[in-house]
């Protein structure tokens, strides 16, 4: 049985549907009732929720705002949106948020029902999904990307062609792997109990893994060699980005290095490897991330402790915003604002804090887009060198203009990270006018090199691709009875329905009215 939630503000629509609709015959259980978005959240993280059917305007919160906040906080809940308004403008924002069912009030009980027949049918479809991948993912247990490891990496195993030829007839779907090794080191000689702290260590972070928010479609496995705990991350589930799973790595590491500080009476040095799509690359991986170890422990030279606790105190809470927008004048102005708070510092404490900052901007990009393109030791370097305090800050500034250059000019890393950004950005506003030249300037690269982007990576062109993800879309309108095809047209957002039309046909085979009538 499914868990509706329907939230109105007007108590005779919300008892009208709660004993209007004959939830039984739906396989639902009675629904829960909520008045407004805000009351509809508390709702959906203290229960199951699968369906929400909503009204638009609410006070506190819409119900566009509330299909907003489900589609970034609980993307599997499918979402009825009611509304009196037979307005374009609304239908566009809730397919941005993944509502595909908007149905006008007052709403009939037979379309609602309708409705709520299509979530159940594709709830149970993302279910039996969910089950067939689970079933292939218990498959790989950890023996095998055990024996992964030591056949790739250590070279343990004489055939490793045969493990990656079970992995990937195991597993069709693309995997991203990453690796992440932190590297014990000035402990004690007369440290007796030294593998002892190491397997409470260890233990220590597959704990912090079950309870943190640690995406759990993430394989992590945990291994010991030689005074080096090796984390392999691995997925190969299709939701999740190339972006989303380095970021989410690098959330992670942060994470275990402010919670294992203090626990071990030893020190440890952090080191992640960019992530890769190819099984035979975990070696060049390892030594990659076996690299930045040293290069971390080289850099922990004399100066003051500080922590990112401290260095946040210091900068613009909007720093992150900047750094990834490359807004480049506001974090000039960010630095300085930092750099004048440190005047009246100890040198040692300001290229500490310099450290910090340097290491917070390459965590809100992601280390894995600059790796091998951006010397970060040489700023470290640099840094622990300066003469005073102004010298530190103008270290760092060089630092962050080089950094915003770089983001700026390339397809970031192997995978293509700025064109697989800026793909994302026409799924979520396929309905605006778009063009190579409003797309282009928004990422700061010229029209030219986000053209070849686009035929390096996607094998076709600015244009081709747009229209693609506007007809994939006006299919999902046009199976809704209340749209015509002139209507869809506008709201995917084509403004020659001569045009949409043959550009339909042309990658479904159907005209829009032979595809609605199908």
């Amino acid at each position: 049985m499914l868990k509706v939630l329907v939230v109105d503000d007007e108590t005779l629509i919300l008892e009208g549907l709660a004993e209007g609709v004959n939830w039984d015959k739906l396989k639902c259980h009675r629904p829960i009732l909520a008045r407004n978005g805000l009351e509809a959240i508390e709702i959906i993280k203290a229960n199951g929720i699968d369906i929400v059917i909503t009204d638009i305007k609410m006070p506190g919160m819409s119900g566009l705002e509330l299909a907003e906040w489900i589609y970034n906080n609980k993307r599997g809940i499918y979402v009825i949106i009611l509304s009196g308004y037979d307005d374009f403008k609304y239908a566009q924002n809730a397919m941005r948020f993944g509502v595909t069912e908007y149905l006008l009030k007052p709403t009939k009980l037979d379309e609602l029902e309708e409705s709520i027949k299509k979530a159940a049918k594709s709830i149970d479809e993302q279910n039996r999904l969910d089950i067939l991948f689970n079933k292939s993912k218990a498959i790989i247990e950890q023996s095998n990307r055990q024996a992964l490891i030591d056949s790739l990496i250590f070279d343990r195993i004489s055939d490793p062609n045969r493990i990656k030829n079970a992995l990937e007839d195991t597993c069709k779907s693309k995997y991203l792997h990453k690796i992440v090794i932190i590297q014990i080191y000035n402990y004690s000689k007369d440290l007796i109990n030294k593998k002892d702290y190491i397997v409470q260590y260890i233990k220590y972070i597959e704990e912090l893994l079950k309870t943190t928010e640690f995406d759990k479609s993430i394989d992590v496995l945990v291994q010991y060699e030689k005074d080096k705990i090796l984390l392999y991350f691995s997925t190969n589930c299709s939701h999740i980005s190339y972006e989303y799973f380095s970021q989410t790595v690098e959330n992670l590491i942060h994470d275990l290095r402010l919670h294992l500080k203090e626990i071990t009476p030893f020190d440890t040095a952090f080191g992640c490897s960019r992530t890769d799509r190819k099984i035979e690359n975990l070696k060049n991986m390892y030594l990659e991330a076996l690299e930045q170890c040293d290069a971390e422990k080289q850099n922990m030279l004399p100066v003051e402790d500080t922590d990112k606790e401290g260095l946040m105190k210091l900068l613009n809470p909007n720093f992150k915003e900047h750094i990834q927008n490359t807004d480049s004048q506001a974090l000039m102005r960010d630095i300085d604002d930092v750099f004048q708070k440190c005047l009246d510092k100890t040198l040692s404490y300001a290229k500490g804090i310099a450290i910090e900052l340097i290491n917070y901007a390459i965590f809100c990009c992601g280390r894995d887009l600059l790796t091998g393109h951006i010397d970060m030791q040489k700023a470290y370097e640099n840094i622990i060198n300066s003469k005073d305090v102004n010298d530190t800050f103008r270290i760092v500034k060089d630092f962050i203009k080089n950094l915003c250059m770089f983001l700026n000019s390339e397809g970031i890393s192997d995978g293509g990270v700025l064109i697989d950004r800026i793909a994302a950005y026409i799924k979520r506003n396929f309905f605006n006018d778009l063009s190579l030249e409003s797309v282009a300037e928004r990422f700061y690269i010229s029209p030219g090199h986000l053209s070849r982007l686009f035929r390096k990576y996607y094998k076709t062109t600015f244009l081709n691709f747009l229209t693609k993800v506007r007809i994939e879309n006006a299919k999902i309108l046009l199976q809704n009875p209340r749209y015509k095809v002139y209507e869809v047209c506008t709201m995917v957002g084509f403004n020659d329905s001569k045009y949409f039309s043959q550009a339909f046909k042309k990658l479904t085979g159907k005209t829009p009215s032979e595809f609605k009538q199908w």
